[in-house]
């Protein structure tokens, strides 16, 4: 018996190839209709779209060439030099708690914060206006470690 996870990508796979199947004969219809009528199939509003479309995609071609040659660039004038960020301190993280009547768990979250063995973070736990005691069971941790700044703002 095949479970529903495979079935499921079965019916994927069915879907994509039957998909793909359809854009080729569309593809191949389209084209041996333009092969045997050339131009004159178009309009004269067709044709301005078309050339308007083309424009749009070139320009947006050059957009990115240009993008990838300043970031290249950019990237190799910056190559020799050293990172603004000093080697042996690591980037400062701050972690935000949202609290909405998390007064039975608030104390459980933050002790496992306070345990992360990472140099340079702080914590801010912010008490959407809850109804139990969730900021009073938060206030005790903003003392609790010297080297960890953890704010609780109600």
């Amino acid at each position: 018996m095949v479970n529903a996870n495979a079935r499921q990508a079965l019916a994927l796979a069915l879907a994509v190839v039957l998909l793909g199947t359809a854009a080729f004969a569309v593809h191949q219809l389209a084209h041996q209709l333009l092969s045997r009528e050339g131009a004159a199939l178009l309009g004269p509003v067709s044709k301005v779209i078309v050339v308007v479309l083309f424009a749009f995609l070139l320009l947006l071609a050059c957009r990115h060439l240009c993008m990838l040659a300043l970031a290249a660039w950019d990237h190799f004038r910056h190559a020799g030099e050293e990172s603004a960020q000093p080697a042996g301190r690591a980037p400062g993280v701050s972690i935000i708690v949202p609290a909405y009547n998390e007064g039975a768990m608030i104390a459980t979250v933050l002790e496992s914060l306070l345990a992360i063995d990472y140099p340079n973070f702080e914590i801010v736990v912010v008490d959407d206006g809850s109804t139990d005691r969730t900021y009073l069971r938060a206030l005790p941790f903003e003392r609790r470690r010297q080297d960890i700044e953890c704010r609780v703002l109600a």
